[in-house]
């Protein structure tokens, strides 16, 4: 591999603004205005929601890893995909090029720019009619897909449940913060380096869609609650494309460092 000191220099970008968003406020206006309204609405959230919250996650991943796979990728251009990321895999291989690398990453951000935007009027039309809990499956669908293209465009095309449960792990770390994020911060480094060394990897699936199902449901219980208000829905309906946009920005950058630091190793 030629000149790997601009790879390394890469990589550290990718850090600098992995650490510009862990220390990244809140919205002042957030916290004053939305924070004490949402803590009222969790008063009269039903007990049992959670529980039912948790069950419609791990429902809707297991039905759209079993049978969506196949019907989320007939969506996706993949051949342009593979082509695209064939062609600029080869320039960074022979020149370490910089732009052709920002091609890879500007292409992988406008396919989550426009799931962003299917997502927000998904959401916000079941929100309008007071559907909460009974889009998640189609939610799913889309958070799978934006990572599906993602990482496709840096040559990660194998659905396997080692790639399933990467998956998993960007949705879990790019929803938590402080010291949980970077517990799932290693997990996703290691299996990634399990998966791009060809390492037997023993993990269980079902254990990735539970974890990740639980963590979901803790953390989108008040949104879910609200999207199942007609009319007021539409605020928790379209809180859907913050949420994708911000597993997206995470699910980029992880997938950005994984390429580089798989080229350092070839």
């Amino acid at each position: 591999m030629k000149n790997n000191k601009k790879i390394i220099r890469e990589i550290r970008k990718i850090e600098k603004r992995e650490d510009r968003i862990k220390s990244r406020q809140e919205n002042r206006l957030l916290q004053e205005n939305i924070d004490p309204l949402l803590e009222k609405v969790e008063e009269k959230i039903p007990p049992k929601l959670e529980a039912s919250l948790k069950t419609a996650f791990l429902k809707s991943f297991t039905l759209v890893f079993d049978k969506g796979l196949p019907y989320i990728e007939k969506t996706i251009n993949d051949n342009k995909i593979k082509a695209q990321h064939k062609q600029n895999n080869e320039a960074v291989e022979n020149h370490t090029s910089q732009r052709h690398f920002r091609k890879m990453k500007r292409s992988a951000g406008q396919g989550a720019l426009l799931n962003q935007s299917l997502s927000a009027l998904e959401g916000g039309a079941l929100g309008l009619l007071g559907i909460g809990i009974p889009d998640i499956p189609i939610f799913i669908a889309m958070i799978l897909r934006t990572l599906s293209e993602i990482a496709g465009h840096f040559g990660y095309h194998d659905k396997s449940d080692s790639e399933k449960s990467y998956m998993l792990l960007l949705i879990s770390g790019a929803m938590t913060k402080g010291a949980r994020q970077a517990e799932y911060d290693k997990k996703i480094i290691k299996l990634g380096q399990q998966i791009d060394a060809y390492d037997a990897v023993a993990l269980d699936l079902t254990d990735y869609m539970e974890d990740t199902s639980a963590l979901l449901s803790t953390i989108l219980l008040t949104t879910k609650f609200i999207q199942g208000l007609p009319i007021v829905g539409i605020i928790g309906g379209l809180a859907n494309p913050f949420i994708l946009n911000k597993i997206s920005v995470y699910a980029e950058l992880k997938y950005q460092k994984r390429y580089l630091e798989k080229k350092l190793q070839e």
